[in-house]
């Protein structure tokens, strides 16, 4: 199952999300009755609406290393009206608008006929330039429009190569304060940054809740994911796999499963199985972790860019070995809310 909407485009496709002026916003998915009107005399002709254009995503996160060459991805740029736009120039501007390109588009201008669309691709070029990187594609014409373009370069694989968890949730447009900008968190169970104490969890409202991977840089290998009932033993279910390969990125790709799942009217925790690098599971409750690491992870209420908590929703850290950098693997769980351990 291919999931890979950030590196980037993920957000918006099955994962339920939006990318919303720059930011990587979780969606709100809500369904409004209608009324069918009912039709007398002559249908009357259809409005006219002003030629534009509109970009689809709003925003493109990238992930990569020092020299490496990012995957391109389509920015959709439709005309929604009922006459011809026009698209003169396509340009990427910012603090670090030399990292990105736009690729492969034929000359400018281009006509874009009522009612259709066009795409373009942009990449994260070969650099030397580590940690977050910040610009935007900006698309003029009939109207003008723009795209907030992310990127977390690291300075290579695996170990002190790994971009921090800071930098992480910067690149992903979450306000969320993790408690250090350094790499290594530390493994104490007391809180840090915006840490709360919350192990386990109630569905907030009626329909699935969803645990979505945004992030994971650790050893290769496919790394199951799900959740739990507390007891005496815990309940696991698996409900997603991450793929073999997809181990140093963001949003990385699930081999088998889904992101969403029904827990039921009772509390639940989220874990990790063991794997071929971590031999033990890992739990958001202290208690079930039979590794050296007790505090396997940390629990952020999701906060926007602007630092405003999105409702629901919490950042899960999880540290599968004994460093304590707590971005092994990063989910963001929704449609919950903190329950009573039983």
């Amino acid at each position: 199952m291919k999931t890979n909407e950030i590196r980037s485009r993920w957000w918006g496709r099955s994962r339920r999300g939006v990318v919303v002026n720059g930011l990587l916003a979780l969606a709100v998915v809500s369904c409004a009755g209608t009324s069918t009107p009912v039709a007398s005399g002559e249908p009357e002709p259809a409005p006219s609406v002003p030629a534009q254009v509109t970009v689809q995503p709003q925003a493109l996160v990238f992930s990569g290393t020092v020299g490496a060459v990012g995957t391109a991805q389509s920015v959709t740029l439709r005309n929604p009206g009922t006459a011809p736009a026009t698209i003169t120039a396509l340009d990427v501007a910012g603090p670090n608008a030399g990292d990105f390109a736009v690729v492969g588009t034929p000359p400018l201008p281009w006509t874009v006929p009522a009612g259709t669309a066009v795409s373009v691709q942009v990449r994260l070029r070969a650099g030397t330039t580590v940690g977050v990187l910040q610009a935007r594609l900006q698309v003029d014409g009939t109207t003008s429009s723009e795209v907030a373009l992310n990127g977390l370069r690291a300075k290579g694989l695996e170990g002190e190569n790994e971009p921090p968890l800071a930098q992480i949730v910067q690149a992903l447009g979450f306000g969320v304060n993790v408690g250090t900008p350094n790499l290594v968190l530390g493994t104490s169970a007391a809180p840090v940054g915006d840490e709360v104490s919350v192990p386990v969890f109630v569905r907030a409202a009626e329909g699935p809740v969803t645990l979505t991977p945004v992030a994971r840089y650790s050893p290769d290998g496919a790394v199951p994911f799900g959740y739990y009932q507390p007891g005496s033993p815990a309940q696991t279910h698996v409900t997603g796999t991450l793929a073999v390969g997809t181990h140093q990125m963001l949003a990385p790709d699930l081999s088998s499963g889904t992101v969403s799942f029904n827990p039921g009217p009772g509390a639940f925790g989220v874990f990790l199985p063991a794997n071929g690098y971590a031999t033990q599971a890992t739990y958001t409750q202290d208690a079930l972790n039979t590794g050296t690491t007790k505090h396997g992870v940390r629990v952020y209420p999701l906060k926007d860019a602007a630092g405003v908590i999105v409702a629901h929703a919490y950042l899960l850290a999880f540290e599968l070995g004994m460093n304590g950098d707590y971005q092994d693997a990063d989910f963001v769980l929704q449609n919950v809310q903190p329950a009573q351990v039983p």
